[in-house]
């Protein structure tokens, strides 16, 4: 039988660490941040049930870098306002746009680039990055991510803030975990993780029985392979 009660945690010892105040809340996260550059972390078990697999790297860009990023973001976004809540009612305080990777300078597409190769398999075909913009009331519901719009993975790349992502069964309601995602890091939704497993983000203070201090403005760039059928459609007729 599975457990009911709240969720199981799924990552890095470090996470679990005792946080007394404020600022040392606050620096406690940065060491986790920049301990946490194992590519995956310790997944704990959701009752009965074996917790899907997430490759992690938690420092997957520098600050230098994050702070390129988020300029970027913002230029991408300049004329796009914030949301109260998307039409399927999944995201909320938010704003987001699709931007092909050629429009960004430089400088960001080797930085995206070498996330990407970090994430992805040689070769795979991918859709413009999604950025997504979510002020710090903002909440991502519980959902999975299209099947046909795009492939078989979803990675998202967290900047500005750290956050807490749930994760839930589609099947087995008493079955969820937690993942802690650190400011800078880098995360992958593939297999049982994208098909099988319900993710949110959502406004909490606790993580794997610690007090944490609340999520803050969130940009990610979130990034997705191209469906077989979209595939199939560009290869070159015969």
């Amino acid at each position: 039988m599975l457990h009911a009660g709240p969720p199981r945690c799924l990552s890095h010892q470090a996470a679990a660490q005792v946080m007394l105040s404020s600022a040392a809340r606050a620096a406690s996260l940065r060491r986790i941040c920049s301990a946490a550059s194992l590519r995956v972390p310790s997944l704990a078990a959701c009752g009965s049930v074996s917790p899907p697999h997430i490759p992690m790297w938690g420092n997957a860009i520098s600050s230098e870098e994050e702070e390129l990023l988020v300029r970027e973001a913002e230029r991408a976004l300049r004329q796009r306002r914030y949301e109260p809540g998307h039409f399927d009612g999944v995201i909320k305080q938010y704003r987001e746009v699709q931007r092909p990777l050629g429009r960004f300078s430089e400088e960001a597409r080797a930085v995206l680039n070498r996330v990407m190769k970090m994430a992805f398999p040689a070769g795979i075909s991918t859709l413009p990055v999604h950025i997504l913009d979510l002020l710090p009331e903002g909440v991502i519901g519980s959902h999975v991510d299209s099947k046909d719009y795009s492939g078989s993975y979803v990675v998202g790349l967290s900047l500005l803030s750290h956050s807490v992502m749930t994760l839930k069964h589609q099947e087995l309601s008493d079955a969820q975990c937690q993942l802690f995602l650190p400011r800078c890091s880098l995360y992958v939704l593939h297999g049982a993780a994208r098909y099988e497993w319900a993710h949110a983000i959502t406004q909490t203070d606790q993580f794997c029985g610690q007090t944490i201090p609340h999520k803050g403005r969130r940009i990610s760039f979130l990034f997705r392979d191209r469906h077989p059928t979209e595939l199939s459609r560009m290869a070159p007729q015969s």
